[in-house]
């Protein structure tokens, strides 16, 4: 009775585990493009956009 308790718990504690895995590794692919769209507006912008957007020195 205890090695079915331990072992469902085992199992669900990978499951999870995994889940959160696939969870945090597609978060990153989700911000990495949204980096490379903030990108590639910033150099479609026009030159005077760009002097506005730099930050003060």
């Amino acid at each position: 009775m205890i090695r079915k308790i331990v072992l469902t718990a085992a199992l669900g504690a990978f499951a999870l585990g995994t889940t959160g895995c696939n969870t945090v590794k597609g978060l990153g692919r989700d911000i990495e493009s949204v980096g490379r769209k903030g990108e590639e507006v910033i150099s479609h912008a026009p030159p005077a956009s760009r002097e506005e957007a730099q930050p003060a020195r």
